[in-house]
């Protein structure tokens, strides 16, 4: 049985699904933000990205935050990498891309960009592998 809730009920309930930061995920972007472009590209509704944007300030960790709702596809639509690289205005060999969905890695791969399906960040930081200076996992 669903329990009854009222509409406003339900979306502040909703709402707060979107739960905050992983472990240590502040601290990474911190360290890489000196020296790197940093971009966030995710699959969003409009409820959930106005949590994220306006009470975890996503967009202030990053410069350029996308969210597929507004974009009008999601990962792992090809379209979805071409919108993120053009507001970037870069090409897609120099993007480093991360997500923990594999069909995400598979597509940003498809559309040259280099990726990785890591997703840990405590202890082994998911660049690791890419030797990122200073960050060490």
């Amino acid at each position: 049985n669903m329990p009854n809730m009222d509409g406003l009920t339900f979306l502040t309930e909703f709402r707060s699904w979107a739960r905050g930061w992983l472990p240590g995920a502040e601290l990474l972007l911190d360290t890489l933000r000196p020296h790197y472009r940093l971009a966030a590209l995710s699959n969003c509704n409009p409820v959930h990205w106005a949590r994220l944007v306006d009470d975890l300030g996503v967009a202030s960790r990053f410069e350029l935050a996308l969210s597929s709702h507004e974009l009008g596809c999601r990962k792992p639509d090809p379209a979805i990498f071409a919108h993120a690289l053009t507001r970037l205005d870069v090409p897609p060999a120099e993007v480093l891309f991360f997500d923990d969905a594999a069909p995400n890695v598979a597509a940003a791969r498809a559309a040259g960009v280099p990726a990785d399906g890591r997703h840990a960040i405590p202890g082994h930081h998911a660049v690791g592998r890419w030797h990122v200076p200073g960050v060490h996992g």
